[in-house]
This record gives C-alpha cells, sequence and structure tokens, in this order.
C-alpha cells in the first residue's frame, strides 16, 4: 500500500498539500487539507519530500541581478457557480475474494451555494428509530461529515428529513423534505459508480433558498381588507385606531437598547403603516403623527409614506403649540 493514515500528501491537480485521515478501500483514500476532508484516488496522491526538496534547494540558491527570469503570473482559480445543497453517499469498499464488495456509506452535507446555510437533519430507520441527528450551520462551498451506516442498513430504505435556512441577516423560506433511496436505487447508484470510476453519488436538496414571502399589512390586522368597499361598517374585530401616533423608539418598544439605526428606523415604518391602514379601516378623518425633530430622517421617510398612501388625502407639517415642528397632522379620504 502506497499510502497510510497519518501520511503527508501532495495533491497532484492542486499542488496543495494535506493529511491521509482514513483509508476507503478500491485505492481511495481520505485526504484532509486545512480541516476539510474529501475523498481521493492513490493516483491523484504523491508524497510531498522531493517539492519540500526542490523548494529548500531553490531557497538556498544565490540570485545574481540580472539573471533572474520573470515570474509566471498563476492563473487566478476559476470562481465557482452555486448549485445546491446535496446530500452526498460515499461508500467504503473492504477487500473480498473475487471483487471489493461495499461495507457501509459516509454521508456528508455539501453547500454548493454562496451563502451560508442552517440546517437540520435526522436520519430514522424502518422502524422509525432515530439513527442520528445534527443541526448547524455550514459555510458557503463548504462540506460536513454527518455519519455512517451499513450496507444492511442502507437497504432496508431508511428515510433522510432534512431543513434548510438561510444563514444569520438573511429571511429566507425553509426548505425541508424526506429522502429515500429504494434498495434497487441504491445498487443501481454502486454499479453506476464503479463503472464511471467515481467516489460518492450525491441528491440534490434544494438548487436555491426562497425569499420568505413578506408580511402585508392584511397579515397583521385581522379582518383587514386594504381596499374597503365606500361606507362599509367598521370591522368590530379590528383593534382600537390611534388618534395619536407617537413613533419614539421608547414608544414602540421596551427593548430598543441595542437595536441599530436601521432596525429603529424599520421598526417606526412598520408601524406607522400598520396604524395608517388601521384608520382606513376605522374610516378617520384625521391623525396626528409625531416624529420629532432630531436631523429630520423620520420626518422625511414619514413624509414619504404618507406620499405613498393612496387614502392620504393631505398632510401638514406646521408648527403646533403641543408638538412644534415635531409632528404632522394627516388627512384621510372619506
Amino acid at each position: 500500500m502506497k499510502f497510510t493514515v497519518g501520511d503527508k500528501v501532495l495533491l497532484t491537480q492542486t499542488g496543495e498539500e494535506g493529511i491521509i485521515t482514513g483509508e476507503l478501500g478500491g485505492g481511495m483514500y481520505e485526504v484532509t487539507v486545512r480541516s476539510i476532508s474529501f475523498p481521493a484516488y492513490e493516483d491523484q496522491l504523491e508524497h510531498p519530500y522531493l517539492k519540500w526538496f526542490l523548494e529548500q534547494r531553490k531557497a538556498k540558491k544565490r540570485l545574481i541581478s540580472g539573471d533572474e527570469l520573470p515570474v509566471e503570473k498563476k492563473a487566478p482559480a476559476a470562481a465557482r457557480l452555486p448549485s445546491g445543497v446535496y446530500l452526498s453517499f460515499l461508500p467504503e469498499f473492504k477487500p473480498d475474494i473475487l471483487e471489493d464488495v461495499v461495507e457501509r456509506f459516509k454521508i456528508y452535507l455539501l453547500n454548493e451555494l454562496s451563502e451560508t446555510i442552517r440546517f437540520s437533519y435526522e436520519a430514522i430507520d424502518a422502524q422509525g428509530q432515530s439513527l442520528f441527528q445534527h443541526s448547524g450551520s455550514l459555510q458557503p462551498f463548504g462540506n460536513l461529515y454527518l455519519h455512517f451506516f451499513s450496507l444492511e442498513a442502507a437497504s432496508m430504505q431508511p428515510r433522510f428529513h432534512w431543513q434548510l435556512e438561510a444563514g444569520e441577516g438573511k429571511d429566507t423560506e425553509a426548505a425541508k423534505g424526506v429522502l429515500r433511496i429504494r434498495p434497487a436505487k441504491l445498487f443501481a447508484h454502486i454499479q453506476e459508480l464503479l463503472q464511471n470510476n467515481q467516489p460518492a453519488f450525491n441528491y440534490l436538496l434544494a438548487d436555491h433558498l426562497k425569499p420568505a414571502p413578506v408580511a402585508t399589512i392584511a397579515d397583521k390586522i385581522p379582518g383587514l381588507q386594504l381596499a374597503p368597499a365606500a361606507g362599509s361598517p367598521v370591522n368590530p374585530l379590528l383593534p382600537p385606531p390611534r388618534y395619536e401616533l407617537d413613533l419614539h423608539i421608547e414608544q414602540l418598544t421596551a427593548k430598543h437598547k441595542g437595536m441599530s439605526p436601521a432596525e429603529i428606523l424599520k421598526l417606526q415604518l412598520e408601524t406607522l403603516e400598520y396604524f395608517l391602514h388601521l384608520a382606513v379601516m376605522h374610516h378617520q378623518e384625521r391623525m396626528v403623527i409625531i416624529h420629532g425633530m432630531g436631523k429630520g430622517k423620520l420626518r422625511a421617510e414619514v413624509h414619504r409614506v404618507l406620499k405613498e398612501t393612496p387614502e392620504v388625502s393631505t398632510f401638514k407639517n406646521e408648527w403646533e403649540g403641543r408638538y412644534g415642528y415635531g409632528a404632522t397632522v394627516v388627512y384621510f379620504r372619506l
């Protein structure tokens, strides 16, 4: 055997150095490079000693001015295109009298997207017993070894439950499902791997993550219709209206400490839109919106929302004895 576990190796295709962390059989090894493990064939690996020797000689060689040749620029690596999130099955072989046979499968989660994902995963056997479960996050274009199971267990049609979401900072709709591989399909995969000299077979879980549906005002107010008929009665299930709406953040939430300016403004505008539409449903004639003076950012955003609300007839920001210039009076179309 050319390599053993613990040997340092050189990947012939990329020039990277790694360590043998497992023997997979059939001339294949598990190689770890910078904490990432993956399978590789024996003919894709070399001992790095010749490279080290040449590097030492090059370091000792004295360069003479004028004799140094221009260094060839290394071609930039091709950008990887996002393709999805996969569940990968890597068979491990054991020697037999006639040929190598599959002993077990190692399962990996592959994130071939350009964004971090959060995941939950559970393998359940035919009797409904949990074989393995795990949840966490996975970086862009990263892979994670989950667990292994025997060929016998695989032939009993285990079910692989999975759920995917985007990482922190993105609001996406959860993608989830259940993967079940029938025995006939499983053995067909094994034969295909042997014929094509491939290390593993993959199942696509999701090719992308969908943005979460945007919550509308109708979702926030029970019984709200955004376009009420003229003269329609007020829905008695609606929350009470606000004739005076104070948008100062301390009036909206007690948990405002630590919020960023963008988060504060978002909450203020969402509150404004909520009570504007609630006022329309209650057939209000007018409303006072208190936004304060400050640098004028909130006032400008309030006026922008009012201009984009068709139910608003007019509004004015004039001196009021009680509010100064820190409030805008809104008049609705009746």
